[in-house]
């Protein structure tokens, strides 16, 4: 994507498979006037640059390569970050196949069960089963009014029975890697161990290699979460995290920045 020198509108490369050429791929530039960017925030894994992580002999991957518990049967496993809900479980899945499973969590969260425990329905289950979906939408629209809210560090850990899995060892918790070298690593605190996997649940950064830079989201934000505020023809769909449904989110800023380019607001 360029923005064209007269301020008229966006130059756009496309590249597409060709279906008379199997294989090959065609090349076309078009000219827009509006460009929206739907492809989502979480688009580039975040893998942290750790000490002697290239000497390590095992299996290293990004939650997002994540797909089954038994890959990792009679292993020695390390699961790196907690997040809102990936690393704690990932680490619980693995906690009864692996020969162990290791937690490193680099930044203490509050967490919250969800589901069902010992045939009981907990506080998350029963307000999600009774929150409408439009809520989310809501909280996610309005928030910037209450600005506590944007205060609220560290966020909730949806974490099921992780703290149990700790409690009954199955899981066994520890601080941020310091370095790897080979199969052992060794965490800021001096304690060291041997693994035979990595798993980074490290979360993703926000990539747009098709966008210039001119064009990208700033530290200040985006007006209402989806317009670029210094170039307002183009917009950012569902570049956030609502609480609850994603889906109608996006469909409400769509709508938004669709009468807003049609100048109907």
């Amino acid at each position: 994507v360029r923005a064209l020198d007269d301020g008229s509108g966006f130059e756009v490369s496309i590249s597409s498979s060709s279906s008379s050429a199997p294989g090959k791929r065609s090349k076309s530039v078009e000219r827009f006037d509006f460009v929206w960017v739907c492809s989502g925030q979480l688009t580039a894994a975040n893998v942290p640059d750790v000490q002697g992580l290239d000497t390590f002999p095992g299996k290293v991957i990004h939650s997002e390569k994540y797909t089954r518990a038994c890959e990792f049967a009679d292993q020695r496993v390390l699961v790196v970050g907690l997040g809102s809900a990936s690393g704690s479980d990932i680490a619980q899945e693995l906690a009864d196949i692996a020969i162990s499973t290791t937690l490193s969590i680099r930044t203490e969260r509050p967490l919250v069960s969800r589901g069902i425990i010992q045939g009981t329905s907990t506080m998350v289950n029963w307000f999600s089963a009774l929150c409408p979906a439009w809520f989310g939408v809501v909280w996610s629209l309005y928030s910037d009014w209450y600005g506590f809210i944007h205060n609220m560090k560290p966020a909730v850990t949806d974490s099921g029975d992780l703290l149990k899995a700790i409690a009954l060892q199955k899981i066994r918790r520890v601080n941020i890697i310091d370095h790897i070298h080979g199969s052992e690593v060794t965490f800021v605190d001096g304690q060291t161990a041997h693994f035979d996997a990595i798993i980074f649940a490290t979360g993703y950064k926000r990539e747009f290699k098709f966008m210039p830079d001119e064009l990208k989201p700033t530290t200040s934000g985006l007006f209402e979460h989806c317009v670029l505020p210094h170039e307002p023809r183009v917009a950012y769909i569902l570049f956030v995290l609502p609480f609850g449904t994603h889906w109608q989110l996006a469909e409400l800023q769509a709508m938004f920045v669709a009468r807003a380019h049609a100048g109907v607001i």
